[in-house]
């Protein structure tokens, strides 16, 4: 999930370079900006419901986790979660597809050629999306291209079928998981408690005539091997709380994040012509900006947590450069390992198979 996360920011990173002078001034930049912005947000969408759909996998997994501890003792095979995490970003690259035919993009030269616009025509419709720029000034450029019927049809069923499988479904699904999951916290905890007090009542009316019928060594090592099994219990619990706590974080940021962008959505199925309008456009920014902070926020919380990433990164950033030997140092080594060779060749056989520190101190 944290590498889908990545791919999903890599994928926005020329969305964000965009407004800078540096790149929006550049012809270069621009064209390739046009060309490929459509796949680009083609990329964007299918990282980002692969990291949805991997989010929901682990709050169910913790869910079975919590309500059936014995499920954690049966683990699948690393082929078996390889093969899942690529079923599940094929799947996401089927949902996400029309995004590569949502637009059609038209490129147009202005000012003798020194200054590059575009104009996107929404598949279905006859009017371009720019809303920056007056379109009868163009001309001829701007007459809409002949794109065919069924692409339209397939962008319109692709956008409900992503909202609803990405979006209201995956948010519907861990918000009943998050509930289901602290009632089954609630209700471990309490049956854990008065279990370890009868438990203890137990044994002590029982010590007497354990010590008693003790006959053997082997009820010994069982009654000392569930006397550990019991004082780790509590350990187990606390490790699992605090995996749970994690997870719960991880799913509300995605609850509270994700949610809204299901505004732009419904707007554009109200209403065709939405995406001419500047508000429309500014609310698709700060709904990705919201989203892009979602993902950041899922990548912190699961690698912070992990205390083997969080020494690894500690050992990283501490880390010293190694010091590499000059060419002198290595010339002379060579020379003294080819003596050493030499002078162990010519010795007498039977002084060959002397040990390590005869050889040293030869």
């Amino acid at each position: 999930m944290a590498f889908a996360d990545i791919g999903f920011l890599i994928s926005m990173l020329p969305h964000c370079l965009a407004p800078y002078a540096v790149f929006y001034t550049s012809i270069s930049f621009r064209y390739l900006y046009y060309v490929t912005k459509t796949h680009v947000n083609a990329m964007a969408n299918l990282f980002s419901a692969a990291a949805t759909w991997l989010v929901l996998a682990v709050s169910i997994e913790r869910f079975i986790g919590i309500r059936k501890p014995m499920h954690t003792r049966f683990q699948w095979r690393v082929w078996k979660i390889y093969a899942l995490i690529v079923v599940v970003f094929i799947l996401a690259a089927a949902v996400t597809a029309y995004h590569h035919i949502e637009y059609h993009v038209k490129i147009v030269y202005l000012c003798n050629d020194r200054q590059l616009r575009a104009l996107y025509y929404p598949v279905g419709q006859k009017v371009a999306m720019v809303p920056s720029l007056k379109i009868g000034l163009i001309g001829n450029a701007s007459d809409p291209p002949d794109i065919p019927a069924v692409y339209a049809l397939y962008a319109k069923w692709g956008k409900y079928l992503q909202s609803s499988t990405v979006v209201v479904m995956p948010i519907i699904a861990v918000a009943i998981l998050n509930y289901s999951l602290i009632a089954a916290l609630r209700k471990r905890d309490v049956l854990t408690t008065s279990g370890s007090e009868h438990n203890d009542l137990k044994a002590m009316e029982s010590e007497t005539t354990l010590i008693v019928s003790e006959r053997a060594n082997g009820s010994a090592g069982r009654k000392e091997s569930d006397k550990i099994r019991f004082s780790d219990l509590g350990a187990i619990q606390r490790q699992e709380r605090r995996v749970t706590i994690t997870v719960l974080s991880i799913v509300t940021c995605f609850t509270l994040t994700h949610a809204p962008t299901l505004i732009p959505f419904v707007w554009e199925s109200i209403d065709d012509t939405a995406t001419r309008y500047p508000l429309f456009i500014n609310m698709v920014s700060i709904v990705n900006n919201l989203l892009v902070v979602g993902k950041v926020m899922n990548f912190v919380l699961f690698c912070s947590v992990s205390s083997h990433f969080r020494k690894r990164m500690c050992t990283l950033l501490l880390k010293r450069p190694k010091k590499y030997s000059t060419g002198s140092t290595s010339l002379q080594s060579r020379h003294k390992h080819s003596v050493q060779l030499s002078t162990y060749r010519s010795r007498p056989r039977g002084q060959k198979f002397s040990t390590t520190s005869t050889q040293l101190d030869y």
